[in-house]
């Protein structure tokens, strides 16, 4: 097999492996009222004095999988080794982050000192693109994360309300 094509289908299987959470859902025809069937995105934004917050957006069950494409500028996904602290640093663009592999997962912190971890199968949006930013603590060993970024036109709130 070609290299370009060994390449496609690795991340076709990394992109297929951080949504496997999702497929393992209820599906549209289920009904999907349960705490435990609603999926979630954790929105890390900037206020108007340029502080950072983050807000857990709840996706109601099923909705998800209905939705419309994304509208990706450009998917790709990195791999780390050894723990990482990146101090305080807006994000470069608007972004969805899927943990792929990382049992501990990777801890965001705001400028208030809020803490959230987001371990693998569970993703985040970073918006906070001007501003303080956020600092990100990764825990040692390796980690897969796969980025999709949006156009700056994206609203992932309208996005998480089925609105998008």
């Amino acid at each position: 097999m070609e290299r370009r094509a060994v390449l496609s289908v690795s991340a076709t299987a990394m992109i297929a492996a951080a949504f496997a959470p999702i497929a393992a859902g209820p599906t549209l025809t289920q009904n999907a009222t349960s705490e435990e069937s609603q999926m979630r995105v954790l929105r890390i934004y900037e206020d108007a004095q340029g502080n950072s917050h983050l807000e857990e957006l709840v996706i109601p069950g099923g909705r998800f999988r209905g939705r419309e494409d994304l509208p990706a500028t450009r998917v790709y996904v990195r791999e780390y080794q050894g723990s990482q602290v990146i101090d305080w640093m807006p994000t470069t663009t608007r972004q969805f982050v899927f943990p792929i592999i990382g049992g501990e997962g990777t801890e965001i912190e705001v400028s208030n000192g809020v803490r959230h971890r987001v371990r693998a199968g569970e993703f985040f949006f970073t918006e906070d693109t001007k501003g303080k930013g956020h600092i990100t603590r990764s825990p040692a060993g390796r980690r897969v994360t796969l980025f999709i970024r949006v156009p700056d036109s994206f609203d992932v709130v309208a996005w998480a309300r089925g609105n998008a």
